[in-house]
C-alpha cells in the first residue's frame, strides 16, 4: 500500500499536503474514515495558493459536509 506514496507530487503544495495529512491522521484517530475526511476538507488549500477553481464542485460539497460534521461531533459532549 505504501508504493502509491512514492507516485505522489511532493513537490506541489496541493497534492503533498492533503496526502500527508491523510496519511498521519489515519493512524492518529484510528479511523480510516477521519483519517479521510481530513484529507478531503484539506484539499480546499487550492483555494488559498489561488487554484480554486481547478477543485470539483462536488469537493467543495463534500468537504463542507465533512466539517459541519465534525463540528457536530464535537460539540456533542
Amino acid at each position: 500500500m505504501m508504493s502509491a506514496v512514492a507516485e505522489i507530487d511532493w513537490n506541489d503544495i496541493c497534492v503533498a499536503f492533503p496526502a500527508f495529512l491523510t496519511i498521519v491522521m489515519i493512524p492518529l484517530t484510528f479511523s480510516i474514515a477521519n483519517g479521510l475526511a481530513c484529507g478531503i476538507i484539506s484539499y480546499i488549500i487550492h483555494v488559498a495558493v489561488g487554484r480554486g477553481k481547478q477543485v470539483p464542485l462536488a469537493a467543495y460539497v463534500l468537504g463542507l459536509a465533512l466539517m459541519v460534521r465534525f463540528v457536530y461531533m464535537g460539540s456533542r459532549a
